[in-house]
């Protein structure tokens, strides 16, 4: 139905639509058969979204096959199928429905659609969750991007333990700020990982840092929740807290992995890799130095 519907649109459709109301130009479901009406009804596993052009007892266009040869036609090359023009009226009980696309699978092919096979009448063109989806995921690598490669934007912060830490805490190591929420099933992933490798992790200059966004949290429930005591954390609810926002967070569990220079070398949502990616930050790291707390 291009160009009235593009790949990705949603349609809604009204499956229940007395057949005396068809009308001309109503896009409809359909479920056409092959072969043309003569042959016998196999119908297609998918519908087809068509526009209504002929209603019963309507004059309209359509092509027939090429003559059998027992009937005297001579062969073809390939590619020079005959399509004869033809014009019948619809019979009744049935409609004709067309392509927007010239040449595209209609009833100028199919013949006249039968009224037991309209499936629904489209009654609203709905947003695209494909364009939805690609303009979100723009916006979020926007987001990461106008971080990654830049100094790590300062902050300050209170941490479970009623401490504050702030970037000038960290200055002159690599560490990671893990944005988490205590109730995410991935974040709890992301954080057995990184404490399965805490002894590794205290021997070098590399520091893991969470951030708790969620807004319901304590000091102590935090801390708790999480069941985590290895590592500081941070309280920066969103709403209240501009942490998440400067550090272009899109969801949870993100991280953020700066650098002993203070610039953010990589961010993004902890996936399925995350196991090689803190491997790598443990090898890469240097001799630690205790973190400094307000």
């Amino acid at each position: 139905m291009w160009p009235t519907l593009k790949p990705g649109d949603r349609v809604l459709a009204l499956r229940f639509w007395p057949h005396r109301l068809l009308r001309k130009g109503q896009i409809v479901l359909v479920w056409p058969w092959s072969g043309g009406i003569s042959s016998e009804h196999t119908y297609e596993t998918a519908p087809y979204i068509k526009r209504i052009t002929g209603l019963p007892g309507d004059a309209v266009p359509s092509t027939v096959s090429p003559v059998p040869k027992e009937q005297g036609a001579q062969p073809r090359a390939s590619g020079e199928e005959s399509q004869i023009p033809r014009t019948h009226r619809v019979p009744d009980g049935h409609i004709f429905v067309a392509s927007e696309i010239p040449g595209g699978l209609d009833s100028t092919k199919w013949g006249p659609v039968p009224f037991r096979s309209v499936k629904g009448v489209v009654v609203w063109k709905l947003p695209s969750v494909a364009r939805q989806r690609n303009n979100t995921d723009r916006e979020d690598a926007d987001r990461v991007s106008s971080v990654v490669g830049r100094e790590a934007p300062d902050f300050s912060a209170n941490t479970s333990h009623g401490k504050t830490l702030s970037l000038s805490s960290l200055k002159g190591r690599s560490f990671v700020l893990l944005f988490i929420h205590p109730h995410c099933p991935p974040c709890r992933r992301v954080l057995s990982v990184i404490k399965a490798r805490a002894a590794r992790v205290s021997a070098t200059n590399l520091e893991f840092v969470l951030v708790d966004v969620s807004t319901a949290q304590g000091k102590q429930d935090s801390r708790r929740t999480l069941e985590v005591s290895e590592f500081p954390i941070l309280l920066a609810p969103r709403g209240a807290s501009p942490l998440a926002e400067i550090y272009g967070v899109t969801g949870v569990p993100y991280y953020c992995y700066i650098d002993e220079k203070g610039i953010v070398q990589s961010a993004g949502i902890a996936g399925a890799d995350w196991e090689i990616v803190v491997d790598t930050w443990i090898e890469n790291a240097t001799l630690r130095r205790p973190i400094e707390l307000g």
